[in-house]
């Protein structure tokens, strides 16, 4: 008789580093009927469900794409990704499962040798007309906006409002680059779309 619905095992948090494409966490479920049905998992929801595919029978949850630490791509631009998976048995599902994935960053994966600004926030991100760098501590003596041949393209005087522009660049991926007190500097990746 199938009137038991599943119980998911695994855990609810999975750390990962950025660029990573293969499987994030494998989603579990143990079944209490004794009549050998397959276990389906899902994505049900979650505010950055859709940044994720899972493993109908295996249960193996990946990235649809690699996740960038620099250009953080989860719903609350944090790096920290939720998403909801649910365990069927083809009558009976599960209670959803909120799994937290967290980005991390990669040292080798930073650009010009400077650590990447995890404290620093670049927003929006893709951005068009303009972008706002917060997430700084001290004053900031200067920000340079760098293409990917490692050539500066623009730079700007500090901001007190912290709004920098964009406008005469062309589309594609950026560097910010930010030097503060006590010559502190630090690099955010930032992607501009038209």
């Amino acid at each position: 008789m199938n009137d038991n619905a599943p119980v998911i095992t695994s855990g609810a948090t999975a750390s990962v580093a950025e660029n990573n494409s293969g499987t994030v966490l494998t989603v579990t479920a143990a079944d209490a009927d004794e009549t050998g049905e397959t276990i389906m998992y899902r994505i049900t929801r979650g505010a950055d469900g859709n940044k994720f595919n899972i493993g109908v029978t295996s249960g193996a949850l990946t990235f649809k794409k690699a996740p960038d630490f620099e250009a953080s791509g989860s719903a609350n631009n944090t790096n920290t990704y939720v998403v909801k998976v649910t365990a069927s048995d083809g009558v009976n599902t599960s209670v959803a499962q909120t799994i937290t994935v967290t980005v991390t960053n990669d040292p080798d994966d930073d650009v010009l040798g400077v650590p990447s600004a995890e404290g620093v926030v670049l927003y929006p991100n893709p951005a068009s007309g303009h972008f706002r760098l917060t997430g700084i501590s001290g004053q900031l003596s200067g920000v340079t906006l760098i293409g990917t041949a490692g050539k500066a393209v623009r730079s700007y005087p500090f901001s007190k409002s912290g709004l920098y522009d964009l406008s005469g660049l062309n589309e594609g991926i950026f560097f910010v680059f930010t030097e503060g007190d006590g010559g502190h500097k630090s690099v955010g990746r930032i992607v501009i779309r038209k």
